[in-house]
């Protein structure tokens, strides 16, 4: 009776509760008799419940048919009056838990509550709630505030989650209203899940029904829900069929926790990890726990490029009181590209420690640094084609098939090189994106400055004509068009490498001005990883180029049969070289006719 008067006393609903339905059978029954001794008339309950006494005879009636194989069975009073306590009893304790919830649980959510959460993405501003408990006839200010949240996040979610949905496309706007038939379909509480958990679209949220028509769709929903709460940790008892066959009730309650646990879901801060391509890289992330008892987490990593941490300590992490502990995560990178990942430490309620409130870190890398995994060196003269031979292997322990993309840079030119190669492994995945085919020159990662044509507007001023056009200089032109020139060339655009394995790749380099020049031949694979090997080459002078010889204006110069008939075979016989004769102690003068066109460069 105390406990009744006190929850009433909070704003409980319990006046058709009576404090001996809450009393064990065999204590009723006492109390039953010292009332009934002390008073003619028939028991309180009886009277009290009398529409759940024909309920609970009915139901008896039914029992005892099946027990006695059909034949009628005459129960005793005290029989029928025990199974209308049990009944009414039952009712009373889940109207007294329900009301318990309603003032330490629910009473919890409120506008102030929803305005403190974590922004997850906000592209409006958030609705308002009449606090009027007058409001609404069905709903308290809790339950609107719910409502409200649901709204919200599924307006504002639904277009992005679901935007290249192949399963129905961009489900359509809906008002929410209620805890049961709203939420049946399950894509409300994926757009909830999608705003404050984004690392479990590309593997939960985004492959659900948005239009499902059929019993096996909503399954489907619901099923990829369930599995995603038990990624992330969720600490709540719920099947798929509790969402298929909905009870307003549970799905509050289910509401009511994900509206005070998602918001943790969102990092705190972000760990970043800076290191080269393919070398292990360690971080340590501190976990304080200012209570004087033990508290336990569940560690786990999701997201995008969640294989490529590690966990080093195992998942279990336990805080001691008033202590300290270092969690190590390992990363690896397998991609040129910047990885994401989410570390989350869901709370653990074991006996007799404190429950701690879920972290969830951002994980985010970058590789600063490529190590070749071989350099091959190569020579050439100008305008004459090498062909290098690349023995590529594997070093992964997946089979794959691997883009072949060159990145060419001048030597010096290193920590340029390693941004065009990040650079040109982004285009390569935007292109496979567009088409599965790779064709031309652009597929193999060729990046050049593109020059302006002269019919752009320019603010230099004009070099000839009447126009106010920019027009370049021709000798400008031509040297900015030289330097597009690539060097290195690759007629396989992709290859295919087993676990470990290796195999030759060709590689032509056909220089076009003297110089060192360093490619960068990335193998990319959007599965496996990346690796990069490395070629440089040295771009000699180019070999001499024939002078024609004119007998009728030969003057000194002779040709080279001559001079290879003159001098016994010791020199001469080579048309690229140009021979003189000329007496001893006399001086040369020589007009040569160099032809304009470079015939070995066209």
């Amino acid at each position: 009776k105390t406990m009744l008067n006190y929850l009433k006393s909070q704003g409980a609903m319990l006046s058709s509760i009576k404090p001996e339905y809450l009393l064990e059978p065999h204590d009723y029954h006492i109390w039953a008799k010292l009332h009934e001794w002390s008073s003619a008339s028939e028991p309180t309950v009886v009277a009290d419940q009398s529409a759940m006494s024909e309920s609970a005879e009915s139901d008896s009636a039914r029992d005892a048919d099946s027990v006695g194989g059909g034949d009628s069975v005459t129960r005793s009073r005290d029989q029928v009056e025990h199974l209308i306590f049990e009944s009414v009893s039952r009712r009373a304790w889940t109207d007294i838990l329900l009301q318990v919830y309603k003032l330490a649980i629910l009473g919890r959510v409120s506008m102030r509550a929803f305005r403190a959460q974590p922004p997850a993405r906000r592209e409006a501003s958030l609705p308002n709630v009449n606090p009027d408990v007058n409001a609404s006839n069905i709903y308290g200010l809790p339950e609107r505030v719910l409502l409200a949240w649901l709204n919200f996040h599924y307006e504002n979610e639904r277009r992005a989650v679901w935007a290249d949905n192949t399963k129905g496309g961009v489900p359509p706007a809906r008002w929410i209203v209620n805890f049961d038939l709203d939420l049946l379909d399950g894509l409300v509480l994926g757009a909830v899940l999608a705003a404050f958990c984004p690392f479990l679209l590309h593997s939960h949220v985004r492959h659900m029904y948005t239009a499902p028509t059929t019993a096996e769709q909503c399954l489907h929903n619901a099923l990829t829900l369930t599995s995603a709460f038990r990624v992330i940790g969720l600490d709540y008892d719920i099947q798929a069929i509790d969402l298929t066959d909905p009870n307003p009730v549970f799905l509050l309650m289910l509401v009511t926790h994900l509206f005070d646990r998602l918001p943790a879901y969102l990092p705190r801060t972000t760990v970043d990890f800076v290191g080269p391509l393919h070398r292990p890289v360690s971080r340590q992330v501190k976990v304080s726990n200012p209570a004087t008892k033990p508290v336990h987490y569940h560690a786990f990593l999701a997201g995008r490029d969640a294989a490529d941490f590690t966990l080093v300590k195992g998942s279990a992490v336990m805080v001691h009181a008033k202590g300290d502990a270092n969690l190590t995560i390992q990363f690896k990178p397998r991609f040129l590209r910047s990885a994401e990942a989410v570390l989350c430490l869901a709370a653990r309620n074991f006996g007799g420690a404190a429950l701690g409130v879920t972290l969830a870190f951002s994980l985010r890398s970058d590789v600063d640094s490529v190590t070749y995994s071989e350099v091959v060196r190569s020579e050439s003269p100008c305008y004459e084609t090498q062909q290098i031979s690349l023995r590529v292997n594997n070093p992964f322990d997946r089979p794959g098939t691997f883009a072949v993309v060159l990145v060419e840079a001048a030597t010096g030119a290193e920590s340029s090189s390693l941004a065009q190669m990040k650079a040109a492994a982004v285009a390569r995945k935007e292109e496979r994106k567009q088409s599965k085919e790779v064709k031309g020159r652009t597929d193999h990662g060729q990046r050049r400055q593109e020059v302006p044509s002269s019919s752009a507007p320019s603010s230099a001023p004009s070099t000839g004509g009447g126009g106010g056009g920019f027009n370049p200089d021709p000798e400008l032109l031509k040297l900015e068009r030289q330097r597009e020139l690539s060097s290195f060339h690759c007629k396989e655009t992709s290859i295919a490498l087993k676990a470990k394995g290796a195999a030759n790749l060709q590689v032509l380099f056909l220089p076009f001005a003297e110089g060192k020049r360093l490619c960068s031949v990335i193998f990319i694979d959007e599965e496996v990883g990346e690796f990069v090997y490395g070629i440089e080459a040295t771009a000699a002078l180019p070999l001499p180029q024939p002078i024609p010889f004119d007998p009728d204006h030969a003057g000194n110069r002779i040709s080279s049969a001559a001079a290879a008939s003159g001098s016994q075979g010791l020199y001469g016989g080579d048309d690229r070289i140009v021979y003189l004769r000329c007496e001893a102690k006399k001086e040369l003068n020589e007009t040569l006719h160099i032809p304009i066109t470079n015939v070995a460069r066209e």
